[in-house]
Formats: structure tokens, sequence, C-alpha cells
């Protein structure tokens, strides 16, 4: 009986020493949740799991980029998260953070095309807001080639980015931008 017992409390024991670091690892929060403060991170495409970790702890999003690192592999999901800006809240937990940036999405901005903008222009305003590569997005409006690609039978895509309200997430890449706002062009004149 006594051997039992003595096996119990070794096993209780075993499971505590598991599961406390297992809780702050995935579910203590980062820091004080401090009401209405976020931090805006940046996820660059192709960028490591630890780089992640050590740029969110720079931002004091968490408190250990080391505990960061294992909650994602715990929940395996290293190498899921996706690229973009986000705009999160202090105080969350790793495991809240990881499905923010999973299934949240990435920050977006309402960025308004006036009817008139010549594409510099247009490349000026999606620069200051969007964050949007204005050296890009120019190449791919003079580009013959790249014209030719989206159907259009002119020499740039100068007149046939559709002026309008597009939601963008920022530092979207330019040639998605003029896709969509060529498609944006398309869709408006196709009965035409």
């Amino acid at each position: 009986m006594l051997f039992r017992y003595k096996i119990l409390v070794i096993l209780s024991l075993l499971i505590i020493a598991l599961v406390l670091p297992l809780y702050s690892i995935l579910f203590k929060p980062n820091t004080l949740p401090a009401s209405g403060h976020f931090g805006r991170i940046a996820v660059e495409k192709g960028q490591s799991l630890v780089e992640i970790a050590q740029n969110f702890k720079q931002e004091g999003l968490v408190e250990s980029a080391f505990k960061f690192i294992w909650s994602a592999k715990l929940i395996r999901v290293e190498k899921k998260i996706p690229a973009g800006v986000f705009v999160v809240p202090f105080g969350l937990s790793n495991y809240d953070l990881i499905k923010r940036l999973l299934f949240s999405g990435i920050y977006t901005e309402n960025i308004t095309i006036r009817e008139g903008w010549c594409a510099k222009k247009i490349a000026q305003v999606l620069y200051e807001k969007g964050d949007v590569d204005t050296v890009k997005f120019m190449q791919a409006v003079n580009n013959p080639d790249f014209v030719r690609q989206l159907g259009i039978e002119a020499p740039s895509l100068e007149g046939y980015l559709f002026p309008d309200t597009y939601n963008l997430y920022l530092g979207m890449d330019a040639l998605e931008v003029v896709r969509k706002m060529v498609a944006q062009f398309k869709a408006m004149f196709a009965d035409s």
C-alpha cells in the first residue's frame, strides 16, 4: 500500500513538473496587459521563426523569444506564420499571439485612388499609405510584357488603373496592387 502511494505521489509530481512549464510557455501572458496598447509588427516573406521571435521580443510583444519558438513548435505552426503587417495587443499569451497571427488576418488599410491621378501620383499615395514599393509599381505600369499579360493592348497601364478605394495590406507586392487595379478596371468596363 505504501509503495502504491509513493508511486502515485511521484507520478503526480512528474505530471505537475511537465504541465507547469507547458502552461508557462503557451498560456502565460507575455507582459502585463495595457488596455488600448497595440504593437505593430511586420513579418517578412521568408523570415525564419527565430527571426520572427527575436523581432517580437524587441518590440515587447513577447518576454522570451525561446518560449515563443517552443510555443509555435508545440502547436506545429512554426512554418505557417504568414508574411504581412500585424497589429496585436500587448499582454497576449504565446498561444493567443500565434492564433491572432494565423487567423485574425493581416493589417490592412483602405487607400483611395482618385480619378485623374497619373501612375506616378498613384505610386506616391500607395507608398505613403500602404508602404507599396514605388519603383516596382512604376516598372510594372511601364513594362510592355506585363501590360500584355494583363490583356491590355497599350504601351503602358496609364489610364487602366481604376480609381477606387482599395483595401490593401501594408507592404503589399506592387504587382498584386497593379493586377487588382486593372482587374477592377476590366470589371467596371466589361459591359461597355
